[in-house]
């Protein structure tokens, strides 16, 4: 595409992103009639913001192709779906963690979904991410494989206290549920 379609793609996707935060209007239909489709789904999926733009794009629909509209609905409905089950994964792990007197803390992007965004189809997840005290990894290692949890094969399943990794990666054995991540630092102790 020419640089002027890209520029304008690139102000439309800012556009939408500021709207959704109620700092900016949204595009009108002129903007919408100038912009690379292809563009904005490359940028939407880099970024990954496709279903916030979709709350956007659903409030400008007759200005929207509707393939296009289609496909950003169907992502938003899809993410909100496996976010709901990563809500539910967490649900299951709390109680086990919690029924053991294990501490922990929810971290990155599940940790959002229940604080920052009042709409769970709006952020991607790929894992939920845990932080446990290291002296107690062990024993939550043990918790969550009696009940039903399996570490999958990770770079990073090292055994606790490795000076370069600090986590452990795990999958529910039922179907439709998403990977947890259990750390015991943040970082690597050399940094």
């Amino acid at each position: 595409s020419d640089p002027a379609s890209r520029r304008v793609t690139s102000e439309i996707v800012l556009a939408l992103l500021r709207a959704s935060l109620g700092t900016g209007p949204l595009p009108d239909a002129a903007r919408f009639a100038e912009c690379d489709w292809r563009r904005l789904a490359f940028l939407s999926r880099h970024h990954g913001v496709g279903p916030i733009l979709f709350l956007g794009l659903r409030q400008r629909a007759a200005s929207v192709p509707a393939d296009w509209l289609q496909a950003y609905k169907a992502e938003y409905v899809t993410n909100a779906f496996h976010n709901q089950l990563a809500q539910q994964s967490l649900d299951e792990i709390s109680e086990i963690l919690s029924s053991e007197r294990i501490s922990f803390i929810v971290m990155k992007g599940a940790a959002l979904l229940r604080t920052l965004y009042d709409d769970q189809g709006l952020r991607f997840l790929s894992d939920v991410d845990l932080l446990v005290d290291e002296s107690d990894v062990k024993r939550a290692d043990r918790e969550l494989q009696l009940r039903g949890m399996r570490l999958s094969g990770s770079e990073h399943a090292e055994e606790v206290g490795s000076r370069c990794h600090y986590s452990l990666g795990y999958c529910f054995q039922q179907r439709r549920t998403i990977p947890v991540e259990m750390h015991w630092r943040i970082f690597e102790r050399y940094r």
